[in-house]
């Protein structure tokens, strides 16, 4: 597991960037705001390119998912895609 979190750059996405949250928020919201700043998520497990959009991103983690609750077998389902109003 270490490993791979040191392959992945996890210490990369952990929200390291200076900013002034402690000295301007109070403590509670300064932490939750360095929280936010975080990017946690790691899609190394779907070959997309960094220049994918997030369409691509979103329909291979859908396809992922489908995949995963097949391999589950009777008694899960898949409800369905968010929609996109088109006008």
């Amino acid at each position: 597991m270490l490993v791979h979190q040191i392959e992945s750059g996890l210490y990369r996405r952990q929200g390291k960037a200076d900013t002034n949250f402690s000295g301007t928020l109070p403590n509670p919201q300064s932490e939750l705001a360095q929280q936010l700043l975080k990017d946690p998520c790691n899609f190394d497990f779907i070959s997309l390119g960094k220049e994918a959009q997030e369409r691509e991103l979103e329909k291979a983690l859908i396809d992922r998912i489908r995949a995963f609750l097949l391999e589950l077998g009777m008694g899960f389902a898949f409800v369905g895609r968010q929609s996109i109003a088109r006008f």
